[in-house]
């Protein structure tokens, strides 16, 4: 008798975890507090919503659980995310305070920018996100392994230098992205196929984000750094808190 109820028991938490709304996704993501959902459908195995980050929103997001997940109890799902100018795709999996991505896709000057507006920055050209993983710590919010790419196929570049509209010419860029020997995440970028740095990015845990620019970055915008200084030597180095 007890071995039919448990059954019964199972059974029915089955189905209702199978059927359980896609909005118990958003509730979860509204709880870890860096992103949201709205105008959900489907279910937590299979569904689609509108997906926003820290207020952004970054177009629809389709998901499908992977049931093979639950064996490494790292419940995991394959997505698919398109928006305005970007088609992106991975998979995700939640472990014990942690949560690691895999990601690809392709996104459109058109999607990256709005993001630099607030600086008076305008780019051409399309990204291509290369396979690139990142694990975040989801308590702090801090990102713990980086490994991945992203290349610019280069273009037209405008932006406002004291007081001045200017614009440049570029050439194709690849970014580098990984943890630093301190532990940060970090950018390094390249004229593609090069290997003199034209600028390095880094993430701070207190929020700040450092850009260096080099000596060839100043170079290639037509405005070089005066002096005897190496390609790769560091001439500019701006700092801003982003969260």
């Amino acid at each position: 008798m007890i071995r039919y109820l448990l059954a019964g028991v199972l059974l029915f938490l089955g189905f209702s975890v199978a059927f359980a709304p896609a909005g118990l996704l958003d509730r979860l993501l509204e709880a870890g507090g860096q992103a949201d959902m709205t105008d959900t459908r489907g279910t937590v195995w299979q569904g689609q919503a509108n997906l926003l980050v820290n207020g952004l929103p970054l177009g629809t997001v389709n998901w499908d659980f992977a049931a093979t997940s639950l064996l490494q109890l790292q419940p995991g799902y394959d997505w698919r995310l398109e928006g305005d100018g970007k088609q992106l795709n991975g998979y995700s999996a939640a472990g014990f305070n942690s949560l690691q991505t895999q990601a690809q896709g392709n996104i459109d000057n058109s999607a990256v920018n709005p993001l630099l507006r607030p600086y008076d920055i305008f780019v051409s050209g399309q990204f291509v996100l290369q396979p690139t993983s990142v694990a975040l710590q989801t308590d702090s919010s801090q990102i713990t392994q980086l490994d991945g790419q992203i290349d610019w196929s280069g273009g037209l570049v405008r932006y406002t230098l004291s007081g001045i509209l200017r614009e440049s010419t570029l050439p194709p860029l690849s970014a580098f992205l990984s943890m630093s020997a301190a532990g940060s995440p970090e950018a390094i970028v390249y004229v593609s196929g090069q290997q003199t740095p034209v600028m390095i990015a880094t993430l701070g845990e207190d929020g700040f984000a450092k850009v260096s620019i080099t000596k060839l970055f100043t170079k290639l915008v037509g405005n070089a750094w005066p002096g005897s200084d190496p390609d790769h030597a560091v001439v500019i180095e701006v700092e801003e808190q982003i969260f």
